[in-house]
């Protein structure tokens, strides 16, 4: 058996780093709203409504705050690694069902950039409705 024993020098370096992981993720929130913003206005006042987000994962769930914000419609959540998984509340399906969804853009987070544009290149989509989105 082990037993492990935090002396109050680990415990302050513990508090510091967890001070720091919270401090670092508010920042990191508080920049994915303001580019996600920026960008879901420009798309809006280019006439888009309908928007496809191409991804999962922390970076996704900001951009599902920001498209209600912004009152774009979310035609659905992608992703050829994660189809089947659900993202706050709504399914992800692969990127076959592109064929079936009306959309105006797509907005990509996903950090495979190559390998997303490879399965949307292949599946027809015009890479000028595809706008990525990273922090």
């Amino acid at each position: 058996r082990l037993r492990y024993e935090l002396t109050p020098s680990g415990i302050a370096q513990k508090t510091t780093m967890a001070f720091q992981y919270v401090q670092d993720s508010y920042v990191f929130y508080r920049e994915a709203r303001k580019s996600l913003t920026k960008t879901f206005d420009g798309m809006k006042t280019d006439g888009a409504r309908s928007v496809v987000l191409y991804g999962t994962g922390d970076l996704a769930e900001i951009a599902l705050l920001s498209l209600q914000e912004a009152q774009l419609d979310v035609a659905g959540v992608v992703s050829a690694r994660h189809a089947g998984q659900v993202l706050c509340g709504r399914p992800v399906r692969p990127p076959s069902s592109l064929s079936s969804t009306t959309y105006d853009r797509i907005v990509a987070v996903d950090r495979e950039r190559d390998e997303v544009m490879e399965v949307l290149g292949k599946l027809g989509v015009d890479a000028s409705t595809i706008t990525w989105v990273g922090v």
